[in-house]
């Protein structure tokens, strides 16, 4: 990290993509490293280095040398993807061990209305029960499609599928309730 001049940023920032790859590429080794201390699997690790890639070459054009050091600005991000990947990681275990859907959605049952309970009810009859699931843990838990698919022991293209059709199927029923 530390070979990584001004200038070489500066002509990434322009969009030169040698430039761009020497910054990702001792960005990549130094974020995995740090994701499998911090998340101490494999899989996860992986996946979070290649958000914390895409993030650094969309947001590249964001930093600037007045800020701060590159170094701490790359940290910066490396440290939102691991505190992502686990606050995701809580919620997926939070959903395996209770089995309840609504397991850390809501802080207190009472906060949700009955005409949102009523509504809720509606929509879970319209969809059925498994593409309401879907839909609620993307949206309600924020899953991952991958950890959606893990739990319904199918395909992450099986359950895009159905949540892309839950999402228009809830739309066509909001729009009706108007």
């Amino acid at each position: 990290m530390n070979s990584i001049t001004k200038e070489i940023i500066e002509n990434a920032q322009y969009g030169d993509h040698d430039s761009l790859n020497k910054i990702l590429k001792p960005l990549s080794q130094f974020s995995f490293y740090k994701a499998i201390k911090v998340l101490g699997n494999r899989e996860d690790a992986e996946e979070c280095v290649q958000n914390i890639l895409n993030n650094t070459a969309k947001c590249l054009h964001k930093y600037n040398f007045k800020d701060g050091s590159f170094i701490n600005w790359c940290i910066v991000i490396i440290d939102n993807e691991i505190s992502n990947k686990l606050r995701t990681r809580r919620r997926l275990e939070a959903v395996l061990t209770t089995n309840d859907l609504y397991a850390n959605s809501y802080p207190d049952s009472s906060s949700i209305t009955s005409d949102t309970k009523l509504m809720l009810s509606e929509l879970e009859k319209m969809l059925g029960e498994d593409d309401y699931k879907i839909l609620f843990y993307k949206v309600g838990h924020q899953l991952t499609f991958g950890d959606i698919a893990k739990i319904f022991k199918c395909s992450e293209i099986t359950i895009k599928r159905k949540y892309y059709a839950a999402i228009k199927k809830s739309k066509e029923y909001t729009r009706s309730k108007k």
